[in-house]
């Protein structure tokens, strides 16, 4: 969910995953008479993950292994201002424990800078 001024230019910011967002930015969708706008968003994800060669270890023979959470989910919220061709935005990701025993669930924040050469 995004909300703000001149939402039409983009689709919101990418991550550090790049399985959502987008690096587009159309400058032709701006409303008339203004060059920039502004977006709060927040969203979340689920995924179920069979096998994870970080947690589950080596394919081919014995190695260290953790016992894993097989459903894993992220909660993200954030900030997007544009100025142009110009994007700035801060996302926050919450992820959900991803193996037992793990001492407290991952955090982080991405601050990403996009610009849209126009060709």
């Amino acid at each position: 969910m995004r909300f703000g001024r001149n939402l039409r230019v983009d689709y919101g910011p990418p991550h550090i995953d790049l399985n959502t967002g987008a690096d587009y930015i159309n400058t032709d969708r701006l409303a008339p008479g203004t060059d920039w706008g502004f977006y709060l968003f927040f969203g979340g994800e689920a995924r179920a993950v069979a096998h994870n060669i970080f947690l589950d270890g080596n394919d081919f023979k014995s190695s260290a292994h953790v016992d894993k959470i097989p459903a894993v989910g992220d909660l993200e919220l954030g900030l997007a201002v544009f100025y142009r061709h110009l994007r700035l935005a801060y996302t926050y990701i919450y992820r959900s424990p991803e193996f037992i025993h793990q001492n407290a669930p991952d955090h982080y924040g991405t601050l990403s800078l996009s610009l849209q050469l126009p060709f």
